[in-house]
């Protein structure tokens, strides 16, 4: 919209709507409801509609459960993961350990050559 105009162009938004539509991901807008209408035909519609959403409850619940069972599995995970050594905890124990075994070796080779 230029600045000072009072009118907005919309023939790009127009042209966008019409290639959705086009492609099926807009509704065509207006005109009678699909299959002629009518109350029995309403009333049908929302009888699958109340079923699907039936069926869509049940699998909502189904997977509220599995959500709770993955965060019982995470918090486990999470548990044996806070428990394990850190790499910095890890390369001190190596050290130690090699530095134990050096001086080992050490006093043996003295004590040996001494007799």
């Amino acid at each position: 919209m230029p600045p000072g105009s009072d009118t907005v162009d919309f023939t790009n938004a127009q042209k966008w709507a019409e290639g959705l539509a086009e492609r099926g991901r807009l509704p065509p807008q207006g005109g009678d409801p699909p299959h002629g209408g009518g109350l029995d035909e309403l009333s049908r519609r929302v009888g699958v509609l109340e079923a699907d959403v039936k069926e869509i409850k049940v699998d909502l619940k189904s997977l509220v459960k599995d959500a709770a069972a993955i965060k019982e599995r995470l918090a486990g995970i999470e548990g044996r993961l806070s428990n394990l050594p850190t790499t910095f905890q890890m390369l001190t124990w190596f050290v130690g350990i090699s530095l134990g075994l050096v001086g080992l070796v050490f006093t043996i080779a003295r004590t040996v050559a001494l007799h």
